[in-house]
């Protein structure tokens, strides 16, 4: 309640619910998408890095709208935002940073094109195969290489 009335009632919150929600359905979607890609056996490196990509920027952009709408209570840890908010920012680093992701989708964008040498051929997925998919099996920058939780973490 702000000034008598529930601020779901106010048009900023409203807003707010609408972007996120939107955000959310669209990471869902190319999160299932590069699943059906593997399913399907087709290369999905590029997809994966794509989901990866917006939904750890989405998981940044809604958590922080999120904790806006609650206001100073969104940083206090009785209410669970505050913990998420934490949570998304780790999930941006922890997954294989931004920057790294936009290399491996640029990569093949140029490769599709033939000019796959511009990036150094097939050096820029070497150089980037620590990019570990923690959630699946197998490497999402070198689908050959099985991901290990372990220290080694690379199984050759």
């Amino acid at each position: 309640m702000q000034f008598g009335t529930a601020i779901a009632n106010k048009q900023a919150i409203q807003m707010f619910l609408a972007d996120s929600a939107t955000e959310v359905q669209a990471a869902q979607w190319l999160v299932r998408h590069a699943a059906w890609l593997i399913d399907q056996g087709q290369p999905f490196t590029q997809a994966a890095a794509m989901a990866k990509l917006f939904a750890g920027r989405m998981a940044g952009s809604v958590t922080n709208k999120m904790v806006q709408v609650h206001g100073g209570a969104g940083f206090s840890a009785e209410y669970p935002i505050e913990r998420y908010y934490r949570d998304a920012r780790a999930v941006e680093l922890v997954e294989g940073t931004s920057q790294m992701q936009q290399i491996v989708i640029a990569g093949g964008l140029l490769a599709r094109r033939g000019q796959g040498e511009a990036l150094g051929g097939h050096a820029w997925t070497l150089r980037f195969r620590k990019t570990c998919c923690f959630s699946a099996r197998w490497c999402v920058s070198s689908p050959s290489r099985k991901c290990d939780p372990g220290p080694n973490r690379w199984m050759r």
